[in-house]
């Protein structure tokens, strides 16, 4: 029986399937349904004291990153930029909210940057026809979610086809200071974080969400609306979101009118920022 792998490469060892691997590697006699932890032996995070941000080239696929004490831009190489997946993340690099970081996809590999040094580290690897995609940082920059998927995206029969190889498709977190990476209990509908400690899921096209604790596990589910494009400011109590109205009189569905609210969190209600048309 043939079996893929997600490995986890740190410090220039690979484990297959060791108690240090990514939990993705779970074996048939002791799979869980509930989140799983690993600690990941030898991590140590690149160092980082200066500030930057990246730069993508999405002609060419270079990254850069752009220092903000000398002003200027330095190369990085060739990476992987290939959109991404609802719910699941994207390929595209993204800097941490301090902006001593960037994360970033090449090939089938996840890789933390320093945006001082230009230091990089793999984080995890995807082999055969799995893929790895970048969901979102925490506000405090120490933690980063990622998903495992198949290729094209997950559908039942391809959750069904993974399992029977013993892989574990789903959502991860690692903690960036420990090397404690966590499989959370959903298979995907990241949304964002929203807070240090908290992160939104959603489900049945963005329409219905929960809150979902870190540190106690525990679920708490919201209203349901039809919202996209969430962002949170850096202490969660504030939201801004698209919302939609469906004007079922227009035969263009991508012309629907939209809102950009900013309210309280969690309330769907909050100050009108703009309005219009959502081709705009």
């Amino acid at each position: 029986v043939a079996f893929i792998f997600v490995t986890l490469v740190l410090s220039g060892w690979t484990w297959f399937g060791s108690k240090n691997s990514i939990p993705s590697l779970i074996s048939e006699d002791n799979r869980q349904s509930m989140s799983t932890t690993s600690s990941v032996v030898n991590w140590r995070k690149p160092i980082s004291s200066r500030q930057g941000y990246s730069v993508s080239n999405l002609t060419t696929d270079n990254l850069s990153i752009y220092s903000f004490d000398s002003k200027t831009s330095r190369p990085v190489g060739n990476i992987t930029m290939s959109g991404g997946a609802l719910g699941l993340g994207s390929h595209y690099p993204i800097s941490s909210p301090d902006f001593l970081y960037t994360t970033y996809v090449k090939g089938d590999d996840l890789y933390i940057l320093s945006n001082d040094t230009l230091e990089n580290k793999i984080i995890a690897s995807a082999q055969s026809e799995y893929i790895i995609y970048i969901a979102g940082w925490s506000p405090d920059s120490k933690k980063l979610v990622f998903s495992v998927s198949v290729v094209p995206p997950m559908g039942f029969i391809e959750k069904a086809q993974a399992a029977e190889k013993g892989f574990d498709v789903g959502i991860y977190l690692i903690d960036l200071d420990s090397g404690l990476i966590e499989k959370l209990p959903f298979n995907d509908g990241f949304e964002s974080f929203i807070d240090t400690h908290r992160v939104l899921i959603s489900q049945n096209y963005q329409k219905d969400f929960s809150i979902y604790d870190i540190n106690t596990h525990g679920i708490q589910r919201l209203a349901s609306r039809p919202v996209r494009q969430v962002n949170f400011s850096s202490d969660g109590t504030k939201w801004a979101f698209l919302k939609e109205t469906l004007d079922h009189n227009k035969s263009d569905l991508s012309r629907n009118s939209v809102e950009i609210v900013y309210a309280d969190f969690p309330n769907f209600s909050g100050v009108l920022v703009d309005s219009g048309e959502f081709a705009e």
